[in-house]
C-alpha cells in the first residue's frame, strides 16, 4: 500500500518539478530512467532540455535507440572522443556522430575532426548560441561565421585563424566571444586584428600564439572587447599586446608570456610590460604569469613596477622550472588551452 501511495505522490507533482529534476541529468541517464514510464512523463520529457557528453565509442552503441527517439530535447552536445584516447586501442574507430536530428539544438562542443561541422547550418540549427569547433583547420569557418550568420550565434571557440578569415569584409555584429588559434608559424598578429575588425561587437577574445612577429601595426580601431586572455608561447615581443590594449576598453586581463617547456628566447621585458598595463586606464582586474627559465627572476624588484605587480610571487613547474605568477592566478585551462 504504502508503494501505491508513493507512486500517487509522485504522479501528482507539477510538470515544473520534474522539469527541474530532468534538468540535473544528461540524456542518457535521463531517458533510461524516465522514458516509457506513462503518457504523461513521456509528454514532460518532450519538454524537457538535456544534454549528451560523449567520451566513448560504447555510449553510441549502447544509447543508440534513446538518441534517435529523443533528440529533439538535447540542447547541448559535447564529443569529447579523441583517436589518441586510451580507450582507441580496444574500441571501434569513432563513428561520427549525426547531429542534424538534435533540432533544437543550443550547444555544440566537438574536438576531434570536422566532419560535424558541414551540417552545422542556421537550417538544421536556428537556436544555436555556442560552437566550439576543435581547433582544425576548416574552409567551414567563414560561411558559419559571416557568410550564413545565426541568428543566436554568440560564443565561438577553436577558431583556426588564416587569411581568409582575416581578409574578409562581411561583418558579423552578433558574436560577443571568440577563442582562436594559428598555425605554427603564422604571423598571427595582422591576421588577429584583421578578424577582429569583422565582429564589431566582440567582448571577450582569448588566443594563444606561438609568437607576434614584427609586421606594421594597424590603422586606428576601436574595439569593445572587455576581457581579453593571451598565451604568447615562444617570441617575447609586447608591441603587439600594447597596440591590442590601446584599441580596446579591456577591463579583466589574462596573460601567459612564455611556456614550461620553450627555451632559447629573450626573457619578458618586465619593465616595458609594467609601462603598457600601467597606460591601459580601463584595467580593473590582472592575473599574468611570466616564464624565465634563465631564473633572473628578481621578484621585490619587479613588484615595485606596477601596481599589478605586487602580487608577483614565484611559483616552480616541471624540473624546478620558475613562473612569475600573481598569487591568486590559478591559470585555469579555460584561459591556457582555450
Amino acid at each position: 500500500m504504502s508503494g501505491v501511495l508513493s507512486t500517487l505522490r509522485i504522479e501528482h507533482l507539477p510538470n515544473e518539478i520534474f522539469l527541474k529534476i530532468f534538468s540535473y541529468l544528461t540524456h542518457f541517464n535521463l531517458c533510461r530512467a524516465w522514458a516509457g514510464l506513462n503518457f504523461r512523463i513521456d509528454s514532460v520529457l518532450r519538454s524537457a532540455r538535456s544534454r549528451l557528453d560523449l567520451v566513448s565509442n560504447y555510449e553510441l552503441k549502447d544509447y543508440a535507440e534513446f538518441l534517435q527517439k529523443w533528440a529533439e530535447i538535447i540542447v547541448s552536445v559535447e564529443d569529447h572522443r579523441v583517436s589518441w584516447a586510451p580507450w582507441s586501442e580496444i574500441d571501434i574507430p569513432n563513428k561520427l556522430i549525426d547531429i542534424r536530428p538534435f533540432i533544437n539544438l543550443q550547444r555544440f562542443f566537438q574536438i576531434s575532426d570536422g566532419a560535424s561541422i558541414s551540417h552545422i547550418t542556421v537550417q538544421n540549427f536556428p537556436n544555436l548560441k555556442c560552437l566550439h569547433f576543435g581547433d582544425y583547420p576548416s574552409y567551414d569557418y567563414d560561411r558559419i561565421l559571416f557568410d550564413d550568420p545565426f541568428p543566436f550565434l554568440t560564443s565561438v571557440s577553436g577558431v583556426f585563424l588564416d587569411e581568409t578569415l582575416s581578409n574578409g569584409t562581411s561583418v558579423n555584429p552578433i558574436i560577443r566571444r571568440v577563442v582562436v588559434g594559428f598555425e605554427y608559424d603564422a604571423n598571427s598578429f595582422p591576421i588577429l586584428i584583421g578578424f577582429i575588425k569583422r565582429l564589431p561587437n566582440l567582448t571577450t577574445l582569448r588566443f594563444m600564439t606561438r609568437s607576434f612577429k614584427k609586421a606594421s601595426l594597424p590603422s586606428r580601431i576601436i574595439t569593445k572587447i572587455r576581457n581579453m586572455s593571451i598565451w604568447l608561447e615562444a617570441e617575447i615581443t609586447l608591441d603587439e599586446i600594447e597596440v591590442l590594449l590601446q584599441i580596446s576598453p579591456v577591463k579583466r586581463l589574462y596573460l601567459e608570456i612564455g611556456s614550461e617547456g620553450t627555451y632559447g628566447y629573450p626573457a619578458c621585458n618586465l619593465v616595458q610590460l609594467a609601462q603598457i598595463i600601467n597606460n591601459c586606464e580601463t584595467l580593473k582586474h590582472v592575473e599574468l604569469r611570466v616564464w624565465d627559465h634563465y631564473k633572473k627572476f628578481d621578484v621585490e624588484k619587479t613588484r615595485q613596477l606596477s601596481p599589478w605587480f605586487t602580487t608577483l610571487d614565484l611559483e616552480y613547474g616541471y624540473e624546478k622550472r620558475k613562473s612569475l605568477q600573481t598569487h591568486h592566478y590559478k591559470f585555469e585551462r579555460k584561459h591556457r588551452r582555450f
